[in-house]
C-alpha cells in the first residue's frame, strides 16, 4: 500500500495533469480556429457510431443541455453538424457531422494524437494501462462516494 505521503502526491497532481491536458488539447483546436467546445463536439461526435441526441451528446461532454445549444448554433452555422429529426421522437434532434464537419474533426484527431504521442510515446511499457486502470478505479470511487454508497 502507497504511503500517505505518495496519496497525497498523487492526488495534488491529478488537476494540474488534467489541466495541462485540456490547454494543450485547447491549444492544438485553436489551430484549427476552433474553439474548445466546439472541438470536443466535433471529436466526440466523429467517435460515436450513430447519431446522437443533443442531451446524450451533453451527458457525454459533462455540460448541461442548454450549455450545448449556444455550440451546436456554431457548429451548425459553420457547416460542420447537422440537426436531424429524430424519428423515433420528433420533438428530439440527433446530431450528424457534415462532409465538412468529417474532414475538419479527422484533422483535429490527427494533431491531437502528435500531442497525446508527444505526451505518452516513450513512456515505460504498461504505464499507461496502470493509470487509466487507476484513474478508472478513482473515477468509480469517487461516483460512489457521491451517491452515498461506501
Amino acid at each position: 500500500m502507497a504511503d500517505a505521503e505518495q496519496e497525497l502526491a498523487l492526488l495534488h497532481l491529478l488537476a494540474p495533469v488534467a489541466r495541462g491536458w485540456r490547454q494543450m488539447g485547447d491549444a492544438a483546436l485553436a489551430q484549427f480556429g476552433v474553439s474548445s467546445s466546439a472541438g470536443w463536439c466535433l471529436m466526440h461526435l466523429d467517435q460515436l457510431e450513430e447519431p446522437p441526441r443533443q442531451a446524450e451528446l451533453a451527458l457525454l461532454l459533462d455540460i448541461s443541455p442548454p450549455s450545448l445549444v449556444r455550440t451546436l448554433d456554431q457548429l451548425q452555422i459553420a457547416g460542420w453538424i447537422e440537426r436531424i429529426a429524430d424519428p423515433d421522437d420528433k420533438r428530439s434532434n440527433r446530431l450528424a457531422l457534415t462532409e465538412a464537419g468529417k474532414a475538419l474533426a479527422e484533422k483535429i484527431a490527427a494533431r491531437l494524437a502528435e500531442v497525446r504521442e508527444g505526451l505518452l510515446g516513450g513512456l515505460p511499457d504498461g504505464a499507461v494501462e496502470v493509470g487509466v486502470e487507476l484513474l478508472g478505479l478513482l473515477s468509480l470511487r469517487m461516483a460512489e462516494q457521491r451517491a452515498g454508497v461506501e
